[in-house]
């Protein structure tokens, strides 16, 4: 009896892996247009290794044809991508939830091994924020707003050592208050515990030695009357300093960055019934002194949802770029460099236009960093929906920023991220909704670029780890008499060549009509 046992088993093993072999040995989906007379495409298809063996792809999957259009679904996974095509889901989408998105630019920590995600809806309802290490199952650990990941001072980041994270639990109505503050809470990826936390927070800095934060206080009329600047070393926290406003004055937004030097470098906006003035401190944290070394009159006024105040030193620290609202939209600025011992030194590097990261999004991308922090791109619009990628040599601020079209009236960059190595710059640029566009890559040494690949593109995109290959999500354009959507085929396309692969399919076409749409939008390459 135990042997006929023992052959059943080895019998049944022995079909199991016959069938493994064959479902591996199938091949690759080639990518295709559908019609009327095809077969019906297959939901998932599992295939040869695509992205590199060990890497995975983090996707969120629901069953509609974009994630757009999620929210009217109640069911929806975080789920990781295997180099043969198989989807893991590893946390369940809550009901409803119509924001699933990275958290912020500095999403992933520097180290590459802890990478937060927000989930969760656009309004003051609000989400969480979960933590994965080394692609592992994600945790939660705060319930946050939206603009804790997306807009405004306070978003999600990590320390350059990858050993702390950083963020503001907003108000719940922090988005409609004149300035946006909340609750600092500083964490260790260790094992995600709150280190510190304090209240009334509008701006933080996190570094390898602490964080820098700014805090607002109000009069009874709930106006921001009081400023406070503060710095936590890992152990207590200490109060720098503190100024009040003029009398008839309240202060709107303000900002901090920590200078390689040390100093807390710190924007205010004063709002006055005679005047609307920007002004830039550098505060000592050893003597306590505030040296006032700039001030401007914007021309655009300032809103909590937008991150429009911005600092960004050069990597040598000599030089420092920062942004002032230009009006033309609320997320709108004019970026500036000036050397850091000499402000009236400064210069225009984009004169207005540049649009930074806001609440509700925008159909361009967000700005972003390279990781040797030598490069910053970001889109600029014309105010006539003539849209630009401006590519800015932080390493050399006399250089003239690298600038790209994103072509005709209305066409956007929809795509912007740099490889791990910042020898290159991948976007998209082109129409929208399913309009033509195409992928490329800019070599940042010689500022030439070139196409990667015509197609259909969605924003929905992430670059391997070795800068070889891209995901991204592309519209399948369906022939005519076809019914239904043209829903999104999720494929790796090689950066060198061109050739483009289907891993996973959005969708299938039954008797003329497209059905069984599912998306598979990616927003993490994970080595």
């Amino acid at each position: 009896m135990a042997r006929r046992t023992r052959f059943a088993l080895l019998l049944g093993l022995i079909v199991l892996l016959l069938g493994a072999v064959v479902i591996f040995a199938s091949g690759a989906f080639k990518k295709s247009s559908a019609s009327a007379s095809e077969s019906p495409v297959a939901p998932e298809v599992k295939t040869v290794p695509l992205i590199g063996e060990g890497d995975q792809l983090l996707v969120w999957t629901a069953p509609a044809v974009l994630p757009d259009t999620q929210a009217a679904n109640a069911t929806g996974d975080v789920a990781l991508v295997d180099s043969a095509g198989n989807v893991v889901p590893v946390v369940k989408v809550p009901d409803g939830a119509n924001r699933v998105i990275a958290c912020g630019a500095n999403a992933l920590s520097p180290d590459g091994r802890h990478f937060a995600f927000f989930m969760g809806v656009d309004s003051n309802q609000g989400g969480e924020i979960f933590l994965m290490t080394d692609g592992g199952t994600p945790t939660p650990i705060d319930k946050v707003q939206y603009l804790a990941c997306q807009g405004g001072n306070g978003r999600f980041n990590f320390s350059p050592d990858s050993s702390r994270y950083a963020y503001i639990a907003y108000e719940s109505d922090a988005r409609q208050s004149e300035f946006a503050d909340g609750t600092l809470r500083v964490g260790s990826t260790s094992d995600y515990s709150v280190a510190f936390e304090e209240r009334n927070v509008t701006s933080f800095d996190i570094t390898d030695e602490g964080v820098g934060y700014l805090q607002f206080f109000t009069n009874e009329k709930r106006e921001a009357d009081e400023a406070a600047i503060a710095f936590w070393d890992g152990s207590s926290a200490r109060e720098i300093t503190a100024f009040n406003v003029a009398e008839g004055c309240r202060y709107t937004s303000g900002y901090i960055k920590v200078g390689p030097n040390g100093h807390l470098w710190v924007v205010i906006r004063e709002l006055c019934r005679d005047r609307n003035e920007w002004q830039l401190y550098d505060v000592n944290p050893e003597d306590r002194s505030v040296l006032v070394v700039l001030k401007e009159e914007p021309r655009g006024a300032s809103v909590s949802y937008a991150e429009t105040n911005n600092i960004i030193f050069s990597p040598d620290g000599e030089t420092m770029f920062y942004t002032l609202p230009d009006g033309v939209g609320a997320n709108s600025v004019t970026l500036y460099a000036a050397p850091a011992s000499d402000f009236a030194a400064k210069k225009v590097v984009i004169n207005g236009k540049a649009r930074f990261r806001t609440y509700g999004g925008s159909v361009n991308a967000n700005p972003v960093i390279s990781p040797d922090k030598n490069w910053l791109a970001v889109v600029s619009d014309d105010g006539n929906s003539n849209y630009k990628l401006h590519i800015v040599n932080l390493a050399n601020p006399d250089a003239a920023p690298l600038e790209v079209e994103a072509g005709s009236r209305g066409d956007s960059i929809t795509f912007v991220q740099f490889t791990a190595d910042s020898s290159r710059l991948i976007y998209t640029a082109g129409g929208v909704n399913g309009a033509d566009n195409s992928l490329f890559a800019m070599e940042l040494s010689s500022g030439s670029a070139f196409r990667i690949q015509r197609g259909n593109f969605t924003g929905w995109a992430a670059v391997s780890p070795a800068g070889d290959e891209v995901a991204i999500l592309d519209y399948q354009i369906q022939a005519e008499g076809i019914r239904g959507p043209d829903f999104v085929n999720l494929e790796v396309i090689n950066v060198d060549s061109g050739e483009t692969t289907t891993l996973l399919t959005g969708g299938e076409v039954i008797d003329g009509e497209v059905k069984n749409t599912k998306f598979f939008a990616p927003f993490l390459w994970l080595k």
